[in-house]
């Protein structure tokens, strides 16, 4: 008895220490995000870059739930992980291409390099 006790006491806990960095893993990045679409155009079309911001943000938030529900009918959830991992990486390459490589000069060997050991990461914990 005493021992179920603890264990719905640590799950309480952890669940709210989870939603906690969630919150700030959220909070950061779209700060950080919405920074950089503001700081990437002229200072008359920031209104324009805000406002798309937004709306992909929206769209991504509200679509993205159905569109992996529909996945999860055809895969499993560790392939699903899989699967958005990779997605990840992909955006994760798009940001060094599009904007990093305009402020410095980053070797395309370099980005594979990192993406492979990522990637080799990945798939020995699946």
């Amino acid at each position: 008895m005493l021992v179920a006790e603890i264990f719905a006491i640590f799950m309480a806990y952890s669940i709210k220490l989870a939603s906690i960095l969630i919150g700030f893993g959220y909070g950061n990045m779209q700060s950080c995000c919405q920074a950089i679409s503001i700081k990437s155009v002229p200072a008359e079309k920031i209104g324009l870059s805000t406002a798309t911001f937004s709306i992909f943000l929206d769209v991504g938030l509200e679509f993205g739930h159905y569109l992996l529900g529909f996945f999860i009918t055809v895969m499993s959830y560790s392939q699903l992980y899989a699967l958005l991992a990779i997605i990840v990486l992909c955006a994760i390459v798009l940001y060094y291409l599009l904007y990093t490589r305009r402020h410095q000069k980053i070797q395309i060997k370099e980005i594979v390099k990192i993406i492979y050991q990522y990637l080799k990461k990945i798939f020995l914990l699946l």
